[in-house]
């Protein structure tokens, strides 16, 4: 498996830090949801789902999601780092690479473990 920055750190942010997205990222977020596991449309529970999170029809959702759902979570999580300095993330002490969660001591790509370190 090979590494790519950007989408680690927005796995780390989607994993880690939901609480920074905004209202209207939420939104989309669910509609994703509702249209992935809907995606027939069949039945009348289905439609109700997503009529109500879905938010098919709406331009601003779709807009959003026009080139995707992993382009649309990258571009929320270049905005939730810019906006937020304070946001640590926890890296590799070895290989500087971003961890799997803020307060992880192994790293998935090196394999440098840090659990018995004192600190």
């Amino acid at each position: 498996m090979s590494y790519d920055e950007e989408a680690e750190l927005t796995h780390y942010v989607w994993r880690n830090h939901l609480s920074l997205l905004s209202r209207f990222e939420w939104d989309v977020e669910r509609a994703t949801h509702a249209r992935g596991n809907f995606a027939d449309g069949t039945g009348e529970h289905a439609k109700r789902v997503l009529e109500r999170f879905g938010r098919l029809g709406d331009p601003r959702i779709d807009v959003a999601l026009a080139e995707g759902r992993e382009a649309f979570r990258r571009s929320a999580c270049r905005r939730i780092l810019a906006e937020h300095a304070e946001l640590q993330v926890n890296r590799c002490p070895r290989c500087h690479k971003v961890l799997r969660t803020p307060v992880a001591k192994q790293c998935f790509w090196c394999g440098y473990d840090w659990h018995n370190n004192n600190g």
